[in-house]
Parts: C-alpha cells; sequence; structure tokens
C-alpha cells in the first residue's frame, strides 16, 4: 500500500504508486525522477517531509506548487499568474477548449483570481478585430488560451499590435 494525500493535504492508503512526488513543508510538486529532489534525497534530506499524489491536479487542489527543477513550464505559469491580479480567459469553440477555458476559470475565481475577459472566438472569421479588442479589454495582467492552433494564429496579428505579451501568455489544454 501507498500513503498519498488527497486535494484537502489529508493521507489515504493507495495499491498504486503516486504520480508525482513533494515536499510537505515547502508545499511543491514535482516529477518522481526530478534530479532536485533525487539530490536532496540522495543527501538524506527531505524524507521526513516526502508527500505523494495520485496526479497533478490533485497536488495543486492541495495548494502545492510545481517544482521550478523538473516542470519549469508549470512552475514559470504558476509564477506569472500567481502574481497577476487581473487575468484574461481566450478560447476557441471547440468543446476541449471551452471544458479546458471553463476549468481554469473555475480554478481561478475559486482561489480568489479575477478574470477580466472571458473571450471566444471561431477557427475562421472575416475580422479578428473585435475579438483582439475583447481580449485585451480591462488591462489583464497575463492571459490563459484554450485554442486550436488555426484561430490561435490569426489572432495573434491583432494582438500584437495592442500591447499583448507573449511572455505572460499560457496555453492550456
Amino acid at each position: 500500500m501507498y500513503t498519498l494525500l488527497d486535494a484537502d493535504g489529508r493521507p489515504w492508503s493507495s495499491v498504486l504508486p503516486g504520480v508525482f512526488g513533494g515536499h510537505r513543508r515547502a508545499r511543491l510538486y514535482g516529477r518522481l525522477d526530478c534530479p532536485s529532489a533525487l539530490r536532496a534525497l540522495a543527501r538524506g534530506g527531505y524524507v521526513r517531509d516526502r508527500v505523494f499524489f495520485a496526479d497533478e491536479e490533485t497536488a495543486v487542489r492541495a495548494g502545492y506548487r510545481p517544482c521550478s527543477v523538473c516542470l519549469p513550464e508549470r512552475y514559470r505559469r504558476w509564477k506569472v499568474l500567481s502574481g497577476a491580479s487581473l487575468v484574461a480567459v481566450g478560447h476557441s469553440r471547440d468543446e476541449p477548449s471551452r471544458a479546458a477555458a471553463a476549468k481554469f476559470v473555475r480554478e481561478s475565481e475559486a482561489g480568489g483570481g479575477l478574470i477580466a475577459s472571458i473571450v471566444d472566438w471561431p477557427e475562421s472569421a472575416a475580422s479578428w478585430l473585435r475579438f483582439g479588442q475583447r481580449l485585451m479589454a480591462g488591462s489583464p495582467d497575463a492571459w490563459v488560451i484554450a485554442a486550436e492552433p488555426a484561430g490561435w494564429a490569426k489572432l495573434v496579428f491583432r494582438l500584437r499590435a495592442n500591447g499583448w505579451s507573449p511572455e505572460l501568455t499560457y496555453w492550456i489544454r
């Protein structure tokens, strides 16, 4: 049996091992083969505070952040979004994109995050101006995008002319 943490941070027994490991005091999670965690374990540290999660969503819901060593893109996204006070969410109209955007909005608002706008767009349009203006409205600190590449590529052209920052834009699915 394996002891994992649930989304409330409570331990539970599982017949399957965890997919992600974490550090209880540092409140971070990462891959089980993380070089940083393996070095700490080899030195004899970390063991007492080591925790395990069935999946990444559980780790996040339990209040843990991504490791900057083994999950650098997720860490970068967490770092910017945790400091962003206002986020614009954009998505294409296919079901996976809608679902990913809705999930992000729910989780963000549950954590006290503010959403500047939620904008959807078709894969083809006569003009992308209106969608671009709506995504830039309210001067967001960051953008979260769930979209099919074809429509997004056309919209990026409009955004670049209006102060949009690709460094503060995060792709979700």
